[in-house]
């Protein structure tokens, strides 16, 4: 493989690697905090979307949705950051059922905005 081509290639697989990398790998933590929204916020709806269609199972899941809760969970986004995501891509009002049931399944914060232990440990 001429060197150029290998630079593109490594290039490409760092650009991608940087790509909401808390999305794509698992974490325990994370994955027992969807599974309280799967459970508490059945049947609830972001705008037009039930949020059982957004969470990762055998026939849906919404890329989007998992990047954007993985981002807060993490402490990467702020609530408001958040919410304002939420609202944008689903035309949920920031005080939805939907929104606010999302929310009380994650972790509490600290000042400092990361989870504490606790409510989705």
């Amino acid at each position: 493989m001429k060197v150029a081509e290998f630079s593109k290639l490594l290039l490409t697989a760092l650009a991608l690697a940087g790509c909401a990398t808390d999305a794509w790998r698992p974490e325990r933590n994370f994955d027992v905090a969807l599974e309280q929204v799967r459970v508490q916020c059945w049947g609830l709806r972001l705008g037009a979307v039930s949020i059982n269609r957004l969470m990762p199972n055998a026939t849906t899941t919404d890329p989007y949705f998992l990047d954007v809760t993985s981002r807060y969970y993490h402490g990467k986004i702020s609530e408001q950051s958040y919410v304002t995501a939420l609202q944008g891509s689903y035309a949920a009002p920031a005080d939805s059922p939907g929104i606010r049931c999302i929310l009380e399944q994650m972790p509490k914060r600290n000042a400092d905005s990361a989870p504490t232990q606790g409510n989705a440990e």
